[in-house]
């Protein structure tokens, strides 16, 4: 099953450059579609290969996608929402880890939005904004995405030792 990438970015052209690196350095073929599920916002849909990306502009829509789409990685852009929008990001979030949807969580900012924001308690890293670096978004993102593989392996794994070891103890 393709993971997927979630970019919410309120800037149209930031969000294109995040989405051109992403293609380029996480391996992320891309074709452009219309909207998913019969959605009515703005949306640029990826539905091809290992990891498939999502740019959305409105945060009003964040469970909804997240919900339905299950990515491993959501992208927030915060340059360009006000403070409430990313208040409502951050209560989605927190709702939807309490639902044991897991996934992780790249914040894209200034040092003072980092130091004084409402989403330390749902973002998984940091990358600053200025200069404002498509390149190493990708890179974050691509570490963020083999964190989530390693730990889905090192689950596995962990499952068939306790197997073995409940067959080991004839255990039922």
């Amino acid at each position: 099953m393709p993971l997927k990438i979630v970019v919410f970015s309120a800037d149209t052209i930031r969000g294109s450059m995040i989405q051109k690196a992403l293609e380029k350095w996480v391996d992320v073929p891309v074709s452009t579609g219309g909207t998913p599920s019969g959605a009515t916002y703005p949306v640029a849909y990826h539905s091809s290969g290992q990891h498939e990306p999502i740019l959305l502009k409105n945060l009003l829509y964040t469970t909804e996608t997240i919900t339905r789409d299950k990515p491993a990685v959501v992208v927030l852009d915060t340059k360009g929402y006000f403070q409430g929008e990313l208040d409502k990001f951050r209560n989605s979030c927190v709702h939807l880890f309490a639902q044991a949807l897991l996934f992780k969580v790249l914040a894209i900012g200034n040092s003072e939005s980092r130091d004084s924001s409402i989403l330390k308690d749902v973002v998984s890293d940091w990358c600053m904004d200025t200069p404002f670096d498509p390149v190493l978004i990708a890179s974050k993102v691509k570490m963020l995405l083999t964190d989530t593989a390693a730990g889905q392996k090192r689950q596995s794994e962990s499952d068939v030792l306790l197997d073995n070891l409940i067959g080991f103890l004839n255990i039922k």
